[in-house]
């Protein structure tokens, strides 16, 4: 699923090129301009389901190496975090559609708008991106620590889980 959403995403800034993204805004019609921020706007709706099934992903598999038993306290941090990376990320993606009223604004925008403040919400949202991607980058950490190897063999694994978050 993450490498249909990257694809989806990839194809998206392509077309957002193509449709004179990168073009100064000075040197843009109003309806090239309209052009991209419609662009911008789907793009920027498809980034939150492709991101939270890259980070769902991810978690599964840490459910599936690092949790020999359901109910441990591991098992229930997991399915608590993608609980919450769930409900963030459904709030988000609706957030992004309804983001104006009527929805055409987000891209025509025409002076009087009636529309959320964008750039805190993508500051927000990038925040809690810092935070998950923190939690993740943690998780096998904690679990490797738990382990009966000597401290090297620790290390080792260790690196190697933050080696593939890089």
């Amino acid at each position: 699923m993450s490498k249909l959403g990257l694809t989806v995403y990839s194809a998206l800034m392509i077309v957002l090129i193509k449709h004179h993204g990168g073009t100064h805004i000075w040197n843009l019609t109003r309806k090239q301009a309209e052009s991209i921020y419609y662009w911008f706007w789907i793009e920027t709706i498809v980034y939150g389901p492709f991101i939270f099934f890259t980070k769902l992903s991810i978690l599964l598999l840490y459910l599936r190496l690092l949790v020999p038993t359901r109910w441990s306290p591991l098992w229930t941090t997991i399915l608590a975090f993608i609980a919450l990376l769930t409900c963030f990320y459904i709030a988000l993606t609706c957030v992004k559609i309804w983001q104006c009223d009527p929805i055409s604004e987000a891209w025509r925008r025409n002076p009087g708008r009636r529309c959320i403040n964008l750039p805190f919400l993508l500051q927000a949202s990038g925040m809690f991106n810092t935070f998950s991607d923190v939690f993740i980058l943690l998780v096998p950490i904690r679990a490797c620590w738990n382990l009966k190897f000597s401290v090297r063999k620790k290390v080792a694994i260790c690196a190697v889980f933050t080696i593939g978050a890089m």
